[in-house]
């Protein structure tokens, strides 16, 4: 892909996970780990299925920066990640990675459509965390995953998908 033909993506939640962007998006690049300043993540985006889902949750702790993936997608993707009408909003970011600060589009979800005392499903923070892993995303950050309360989820066949994503692994660059 050439910058004419694609799209910076700024992934925060389960996409974070290679393997689980890929189910929807298979010719996504990965670029590596970001951090998005001023934001933290929470789970507060309400599912479709009735838990929580990841937003980036604007913060104004110094110093607070949400850990997340950088990927190039093909121009017009976006949409193929199922965000659009699930709640959530397109945004424009600057993502800070190693090689400096990058424009990005990133998901965040519509007031209308969060809720507090949600609890995301077990699974879906799994992915969260093995993505975090795999990018060796900050370590405070991981750990900080670790703690997250989960609701197991009653769907044992989503479930399952999921873990066989996370078993499957991923390259990274």
């Amino acid at each position: 892909m050439n910058e004419a033909t694609r799209v910076a993506y700024f992934a925060y939640g389960a996409n974070v996970h290679p393997g689980w962007l890929r189910r929807r998006v298979p010719e996504a690049e990965l670029h590596g780990a970001a951090l998005l300043p001023g934001h933290r993540l929470v789970f507060r985006k309400r599912g479709r299925d009735g838990a929580a889902r990841s937003d980036a949750c604007p913060s104004t702790t110094p110093g607070d920066a949400l850990p997340g993936a950088l990927y190039w997608l093909p121009a017009g993707s976006l949409d193929r990640l199922g965000a659009a009408g699930a709640g959530y909003r397109c945004a424009d970011v600057v993502v800070m990675t190693v090689a400096g600060e990058i424009r990005a589009r990133t998901w965040m979800a519509e007031p209308a459509e969060q809720a507090e005392g949600l609890l995301p499903w077990d699974w879906y923070v799994e992915l969260i965390r093995a993505g975090a892993e795999l990018l060796e995303l900050p370590a405070a950050h991981r750990r900080w995953l670790q703690d997250v309360p989960v609701a197991r989820d009653p769907d044992r066949a989503r479930a399952a998908a999921a873990r066989r994503i996370i078993a499957g692994g991923s390259e990274v660059p």
